[in-house]
């Protein structure tokens, strides 16, 4: 799921092996992000939630479940909209009172995009 190259040519060796155990963190990490969103279920998890399950940075994590989405394995749980009846992602709070995308795996949505 990596683009380009991991380190320059003329990158020292610590260098190089820095960019390789970094390569090795991100797909334990969005194996284990992966993970937690399909243990979730129709009920999902923000990019917070996941984070204190996985035990790691919500940084960290939404870089791994945007890699996962733009694999087309998690995707944004809808709801209707009361309003307006249309399907919205569906949203819940995060620590700091600001709101966040609820995420499940693509498995789960197509069985909760009707219900809210």
């Amino acid at each position: 799921m990596t683009a380009g190259p991991l380190y320059r040519p003329t990158d020292p060796d610590t260098s190089r092996d820095a960019a390789v155990l970094a390569l090795e963190t991100a797909e334990t990490l969005r194996d284990r992000c992966l993970q937690a969103l399909r243990a979730a279920g129709e009920h999902g998890l923000t990019d917070f939630e996941t984070a204190e399950i996985v035990g790691r940075q919500q940084t960290s994590t939404g870089k791994r479940r945007l890699e996962l989405e733009r694999a087309g394995l998690v995707a944004p749980r809808l709801v209707i909209d009361p309003q307006t009846l249309a399907l919205i992602p569906d949203r819940r709070p995060t620590p700091s009172g600001a709101t966040a995308i609820v995420w499940v795996a693509v498995e789960h949505q197509r069985a909760n995009a009707g219900g809210h």
